[in-house]
């Protein structure tokens, strides 16, 4: 009886943690989605085609390989798990996204670099209308990861990336934005999971109506 009850707690605690686990709120945050790059590897977003999850003024959607913009992907920091394609916010441009969860803690972190042969860019990062912070990046400047846990309230809220900076060609480049919170509607369990759980409050019941049946 003893293990039975064990096997059903161990089952409602899966749950339990489960809904309690960050679950990743953006979509596309590495800015692979297919779109339009000229021949030099990169395009303005009005050029770009729609990009997936995003929506933007003049933010660059750039192929690693851009020799134009200092071959982003060349940098000290860039990772394979980057993928292909990164994100760029010149001058006071904004790329934004909106997303919904349940409020409580978030934890959203990025990758920056500095556009090569350019004065550096300065830029804000803002959740639902607060600010974040105020970042910035020198010319060539290689990636580096960003990482803030912040709490804000529950529904849609926005999260965008700003340019402040007056240099002529001042980009900072994005990748690999992430934003993990819990979602505005809990996650279905794992199968495996109901499963444990159902196995053994059947258990529990069998083992009720036998017992009332030798009473």
């Amino acid at each position: 009886m003893k293990k039975i009850i064990a096997l059903a707690a161990m089952a409602l605690c899966s749950l339990s943690s489960q809904a309690a686990t960050g679950t990743e709120l953006l979509t596309n945050g590495s800015f692979e989605s297919a779109v339009s790059l000229n021949a030099d590897g990169y395009c303005y977003s009005q050029n770009c085609g729609p990009i997936e999850g995003w929506n933007g003024y003049w933010a660059l959607q750039i192929d690693k390989d851009a020799t134009v913009l200092g071959t982003p992907g060349s940098m000290v920091g860039f990772g394979a798990s980057f993928g292909e394609q990164v994100a760029g916010i010149q001058n006071t441009a904004t790329i934004s996204q909106s997303v919904t969860g349940a409020g409580g803690q978030y934890t959203l972190s990025w990758y920056d670099a500095g556009r090569l042969n350019d004065g550096g860019q300065t830029y804000q990062v803002l959740f639902g209308g607060s600010t974040i912070g105020t970042f910035g990046v020198n010319s060539g400047q290689g990636w580096s990861l960003n990482s803030f846990t912040f709490t804000a309230a529950a529904g849609m809220q926005q999260l965008s990336f700003v340019g402040i900076g007056t240099q002529a060609d001042g980009s900072v480049l994005l990748d690999k934005v992430s934003l993990t919170g819990s979602p505005a509607v809990s996650p279905v369990p794992e199968p495996e999971s109901v499963a444990m759980m159902l196995a053994g409050l059947g258990v529990l019941g069998a083992m009720g109506r036998r017992q009332r049946k030798t009473a």
